[in-house]
This record gives structure tokens, sequence and C-alpha cells, in this order.
């Protein structure tokens, strides 16, 4: 079950190839466990299939796991899974998913109605749905209940920015940040190792912006795109510092940054990271990877 999690964690690192190793090594594994985790294996197999046709897989993968759900109608762990098919990708689960999501989600809810993890995937499906209302409904009961996990505290600011209470979604992203770096200095950890930690800081940078906090958002999304990045998302999120600079009129400063966006960067001060996020000033090697 470790090597199944481990699938999970690699693909959201993008590292396919790995999760697809992973997956195999569960299944290799599989001998002695339930039938219930043997079924959950035999998912992500099928899910990371290889030979055949992408929509052939993808029903294959749809109609196993509806036969499966049936016998565990009640398994929370599944029905947030099962929800997490509404999307096309196999990373990010949970971000990007919609109406379809929410059946299953609302049933895994009224199974565990205090589990955070259901109210996380709440909060997402109703956002992207446009509820703005029950996103928030949901999302402050997930950082009620997980009020140590910095993401929790990112998704509240996420939905109280579109609520227009900027302030306070001000005060959850700076939250999520202390924790975050709390976290990578306990566990001696690089920040772009997680994405979540870029997609706040950015997200904390605009909404200083745009609540005319100027000082502060310089602050943060420089802090922010001097941060290595290790996926493509991260990088279009990095505009928002050279935007800042050409709103302001600081022109030569705004293409030198725009320009640095467009190809990997020189070592030196701009690449690696400490854990509190500062520039490691002994680190060689390139500021970000090519794409």
């Amino acid at each position: 079950m470790a090597e199944l999690g481990l699938s999970y964690t690699l693909a959201e690192l993008g590292d396919s190839e790995g999760a697809r190793r992973a997956s195999q090594q569960a299944t290799v594994l599989a001998g002695p466990v339930s039938n219930r985790e043997k079924a959950r294996i035999r998912l992500r197999a099928l899910q990371l299939g290889e030979g055949s046709e992408p929509a052939r897989q993808r029903s294959n993968y749809l109609k196993e796991f509806d036969l499966i759900l049936a016998e565990y109608p009640h398994d929370v762990e599944l029905l947030m899974l099962r929800g997490q098919t509404d999307q096309q990708t196999t990373d990010m689960p949970g971000m990007v998913v919609g109406r379809a999501s929410l059946t299953f989600y609302e049933r895994a809810l009224a199974v565990q109605p205090h589990y955070f993890a259901v109210h996380h995937y709440l909060t997402h499906a109703y956002e992207n749905v446009g509820r703005t209302d029950l996103a928030l409904k949901h999302a402050e009961e997930y950082v009620s209940l997980a009020p140590a996990v910095p993401h929790a505290h990112h998704m509240h600011g996420h939905i109280l920015r579109r609520a227009n209470r900027m302030q306070e979604a001000i005060a959850e992203f700076r939250r999520a940040d202390e924790l975050e770096l709390a976290y990578f200095r306990s566990e001696n950890i690089a920040p772009e190792y997680d994405w979540q930690y870029h997609h706040n800081l950015d997200l904390l940078g605009v909404s200083y912006q745009y609540a005319g906090q100027i000082r502060q958002a310089h602050t943060v999304l420089r802090r922010s795109f001097d941060l290595t990045s290790i996926e493509f998302s991260q990088e279009l999120n990095e505009s928002a510092w050279p935007m800042l600079l050409l709103l302001e009129g600081n022109t030569d400063q705004a293409d030198s940054a725009a320009k640095a966006l467009i190809g990997p960067r020189g070592s030196g001060s701009a690449g690696a990271r400490t854990p509190d996020g500062e520039p490691d000033r002994d680190a060689t090697g390139p500021r970000r990877r090519s794409h």
C-alpha cells in the first residue's frame, strides 16, 4: 500500500514513469493484502495501463471502478477517488473536478461528515462549479478540522478571495506560508518540491496587490519569482512579478524579468533555496529546468 501511495505522489511530481513503476511494484507485492486493498491496487494499474487506446482504457477503468464501488458502497476513500475521475489527468487529484464529482463527494460526506479530506475536495468541486457559498462553507470546515495543514488555510483563503473578503484571505495565505516554512525547516525539504508553497506565495502577492499593499506585494512576488521551478505551471504563475513591475512603469526591470522566464537561468543566488525560502549562497546549478 505504500507503493500505491508512492504512485500517486510521484504522479503529482510529474514523474509518470516513476508512478507507473510504483504501481507495478504494488501489484507484485499485493499477495497478502485484503481484497479491498487488492481492488485499490488493481484500479491504479488500470488507470495507468499501457497498450490500449486512451478512451478504451478510461472506459475500462470506470467500469471496474463502479463494480468495486458497488461492493464497497460506504468506503470513503473509494468514493473520493471515484469523484476524482471526473478529471482527465492523473495528477493534481481533485483540483479540477466539477459537477459529476459532487455525487460521490456528498456520499462520502454522509458516511464521514467530519473527515477533513471530504471537505477539502468539496471545496474544490463547489468552487469549480461557481458555488462560492458552498465552497466557503466546506473551506471553513476543512480549516477547522485540519488547522495544522497549510493547504487548509490556503483553500480557505482561495474562497475568501472569491467572496471579496480580501484581508481575511491575506491572513489565511500568510498562515499557510508560516506553516509551510516551519515544515520545510523541520524536515529539511527544499521549498520548490512543494508546488503548494509556490502557488500560495503567488496568491498572497496578488492579493496584497489587489488590496493596494504594494510594498508587501513586492516582497512576496519577488520571493515567488526567485524560487526554483520544477513544474511549468509554477513558471506561468511567476509572470505576476514582471506584470507588477510593468504596471508600476519599471519597464527595464519588467523586461529583464520576462526574459528570465523564457529559458533556463544561470546559477547563483536565484537558484537553489534553503528550507526557509532564502537563496542558498553555496548552491550552484540551473535556476529552472528547460521545457
